[in-house]
């Protein structure tokens, strides 16, 4: 960890958490990728029983919104996400050592995180949502078929909570 970066954690926020593939490099660009790891993140979820609000997958990198496990630090189920992909997938080594982790105080700051994902996207899961909120992800979704050029190679999910 770079000298005076300090992440904030078990403080009862959501956090946004980005990690890329080693040197950037497009190991998540197949749909078997992929699929490994969405059944790692979900395995990794239930596991640590934290909430998924959020994620992006990119063929060199991932966004997640994620809450906080009750139990552990979220970096210990981001390394445990992190090596079950790893294991299961042949490219070596697969991830950066490095992270980004931002804390999100307020609802706001989600929808904003949210919408900055928006340009990247596509496969839409709903939960209980306002009609507010069914807005912003129809903007959002709208957004994301107009700007993105191969969008088979990206999956995007939102959770309303």
């Amino acid at each position: 960890m770079p000298l005076g970066l300090k992440r904030y954690q078990q403080e009862g926020d959501d956090h946004f958490t980005t990690f890329s593939c080693h040197h950037r490099k497009p190991y998540l660009n197949t749909p078997t990728a992929r699929d490994i790891f969405l059944d790692s993140l979900e395995r990794t979820r239930s596991h640590y029983q934290f909430e998924i609000l959020g994620y992006v997958v990119m063929p060199e990198h991932v966004h997640l919104l994620v809450s906080e496990p009750p139990d552990d630090l979220l970096s210990k189920a981001r390394q445990a996400l992190k090596i079950s992909v790893s294991r299961r997938l042949t490219e070596r080594p697969f991830w950066q050592a490095r992270y980004y982790d931002f804390n999100i105080f307020t609802r706001d700051k989600r929808v904003e995180k949210l919408k900055s994902d928006a340009s990247f996207s596509i496969s839409f899961q709903q939960g209980n949502m306002t009609n507010a909120t069914r807005k912003l992800i129809s903007r959002l979704f709208a957004s994301v078929l107009s700007q993105t050029r191969d969008w088979r190679q990206i999956d995007i999910r939102y959770r309303a909570r």
